[in-house]
C-alpha cells in the first residue's frame, strides 16, 4: 500500500466520526426526508446512514453580510478527545465544482470563469448524502463534494496517527532506506518485462520511487535499446549537454564527468531551478582498464540522520539558501532563479507534516556561500552543518558501491540519490539521459493506481 492510499485509508476512519453540520454562521432549520430523527448520524463510505437524505435550509447571517466572501460550511468532526469545526467558504466550494458543466470532461480544466461567481453566493439547498455533501446553488446548479475530498482539503489538521507513536509514523512512510546492506539484494527488474506492457513500467516506477534506484537486468547492449526503455517512462530531457547521452571520458564537454578521476558523492544539475529527476546509466563498454565503480548514497537517510544527530545543522542546510552555477563550457553560465538550500522541503498536504522532498548537492559546483547573515544564519554557521553532512556522505555503512555491466542499465532519483565513482583506466563508454521528474511521478501515478485513483491524488 502506498502512503498516498494509507492516508486516504485513514481519512475513511474519521468520516464517521462527522457529527453535525452548520451553514453560513447561523444555525439553521432543517428539514429531514424518511426520517424523524432531528439530529441524524451522517453517513459515510464506511457507515452509511440509515433512511434517506438530511437536508438544510440555509439562512444567512446579516452580520457576515459585509465581509468579503463572508459566507461558509462547516463539519464539526470529532478528532482526539474534542471536536473540531471545519470551515469551508461558499465561494472556495463552489469554486471547486466538477461536474460535467463545471469542468471540461475531454481536457479536465475548468470551464467556467472563477470571477463570474458571486463573492457572496450561498447555497439554496444543503443535502447529506452516502457519496458526499450536496450543495444546490442558485440558478439550481448543484455540486456533489465526496466526503473523503473535503477531509483532504480542510483547512485543519486532524490528526489521523498518534504522532507520539513512532512505529504509526513509520508506518506512513513506505519507501525503504538503505546503506550499504543494500548490496545483499538491490531492487531491479527485468528488460522484457518493461518493455512488454504498462505493468512491468508500473513495478519499474514504483521500485524507483521506494528505493530511489533500480537496475533493469537483460537490456540489450545498444544505446537505441537503452533510449527506447528510458522512453517507457517519459521523454529524454534535453540540456546543454543534448539530450539522450553516449560518451567516453574524452573532455568532449567541461565537466568532470567527461574525465577518468573519482567523483564523490553527489547530484546532478543543481545549478538547474528545476533540477533533473530520473538519472540513467548503461554501461556500454570497458576495455584496456580497470576501476570506475559507481557509488550510491541515499540522500534521504543520509539527512534523517543529520537531523537525528544534529538537529541544528539539519535546520542550517534546509533554511540556508546557496547559489550553484554550471559555466566550465564556453557560452554557457546557468544558474538557478534564485538560491536554493541544500536540503528542500514541503508540506505533506495529507498529513501537513514538512517532509524532505529533495536533495540539492554537489560542492563542485556550489557558487560562493555569502557572508551576509540570512534568518540568523552565516557563512560559519552553514560550513559547520556542510562537514557534518559530509562526514554521514562519506561513512562506509551509508556508501553501496557496485561495478556496472553492460546489458544492466542503472536508472535512479537524482532528488533522492546521490551518486560517485572511483577513479578508472582505459575507455569507457557510457549511455544514458535524464527525465523530469513530475513526468517520472505522472508516469508512476498513472502505472501504478487506476484514473480515478491517480485524479483523486491531484485533486
Amino acid at each position: 500500500m502506498s502512503v498516498l492510499t494509507r492516508h486516504l485509508s485513514n481519512a475513511r476512519k474519521v468520516l464517521p466520526n462527522i457529527i453535525k453540520r452548520t451553514v453560513a454562521s447561523k444555525v439553521i432549520s432543517n428539514t429531514t426526508s424518511s426520517t424523524n430523527n432531528a439530529n441524524p448520524s451522517p453517513p459515510s463510505p464506511a457507515a452509511p446512514a440509515s433512511g434517506s437524505e438530511t437536508h438544510f435550509r440555509v439562512v444567512r447571517d446579516p452580520k457576515r453580510s459585509k465581509i468579503p466572501y463572508p459566507e461558509f460550511l462547516t463539519l464539526k468532526v470529532r478528532a482526539g478527545n474534542g471536536t473540531l469545526d471545519i470551515k469551508y467558504p461558499n465561494f472556495w466550494l463552489r469554486d471547486n465544482c466538477r461536474c460535467n458543466k463545471c469542468v471540461n470532461q475531454d481536457t479536465m480544466q475548468r470551464a467556467y470563469d472563477t470571477f463570474s461567481i458571486d463573492k457572496n453566493i450561498l447555497p439554496t439547498e444543503v443535502a447529506t448524502t452516502k457519496e458526499g455533501l450536496r450543495v444546490t446553488w442558485p440558478t439550481d446548479h448543484t455540486s456533489l463534494y465526496p466526503w473523503e475530498w473535503l477531509m483532504k482539503h480542510k483547512r485543519q489538521r486532524v490528526r489521523l496517527l498518534d504522532e507520539n507513536n513512532k512505529e504509526e509514523r513509520a508506518k506512513s512512510d513506505d519507501r525503504i532506506y538503505w546503506g550499504a546492506e543494500i548490496d545483499a539484494n538491490p531492487p531491479s527488474v527485468h528488460y522484457d518485462e518493461i518493455m512488454a506492457n504498462d505493468r512491468g513500467v508500473g513495478i519499474w516506477t514504483e521500485k524507483i520511487r521506494k528505493y530511489g534506484f533500480c537496475y533493469v537486468d537483460g537490456c540489450p547492449v545498444s544505446p537505441e535499446k537503452t533510449q527506447e526503455l528510458l522512453e517507457r517512462i517519459a521523454f529524454i530531457r534535453v540540456t546543454h549537454y543534448g539530450g539522450f547521452y553516449d560518451f567516453t571520458a574524452d573532455l568532449t564537454m567541461k565537466d568532470t564527468a567527461y574525465t577518468t578521476l573519482a567523483l564523490p558523492a553527489h547530484t546532478d544539475t543543481t545549478y538547474f531551478t528545476d533540477p533533473a529527476g530520473l538519472q540513467a546509466f548503461h554501461l556500454l563498454s570497458h576495455g584496456e582498464g580497470t576501476g570506475g565503480k559507481s557509488l550510491l548514497v541515499d540522500g534521504f537517510l543520509a539527512a534523517k540522520t543529520l537531523e537525528e544527530h544534529s538537529p541544528a545543522a539539519y535546520e542550517i542546510l534546509r533554511g540556508m539558501p546557496i547559489m550553484w552555477h554550471a559555466s566550465g563550457n564556453e557560452g554557457i553560465t546557468i544558474s538557478p532563479a534564485k538560491k536554493f538550500p541544500v536540503l528542500n522541503i514541503y508540506e505533506d498536504p495529507e498529513d501537513r507534516q514538512m517532509k524532505l522532498m529533495q536533495v540539492r548537492w554537489n560542492n563542485d559546483d556550489r557558487g560562493v556561500v555569502q557572508l551576509k547573515e540570512t534568518k540568523g544564519m552565516s557563512a560559519d554557521h552553514w560550513y559547520s552543518a556542510a562537514s557534518q553532512w559530509n562526514q554521514i556522505l562519506n561513512r562506509s555503512d551509508r556508501q553501496y558501491w557496485a561495478q556496472l555491466e553492460p546489458g544492466r542499465p542503472l536508472i535512479f532519483d537524482n532528488w533522492r540519490v546521490l551518486h560517485g565513482r572511483s577513479a578508472f583506466t582505459g575507455k569507457r563508454r557510457i549511455a544514458g539521459g535524464y527525465i523530469n521528474h513530475d513526468d517520472f511521478i505522472s508516469r508512476w501515478r498513472n502505472t501504478n493506481f487506476t484514473r480515478e485513483e491517480a485524479m483523486k491524488q491531484i485533486l
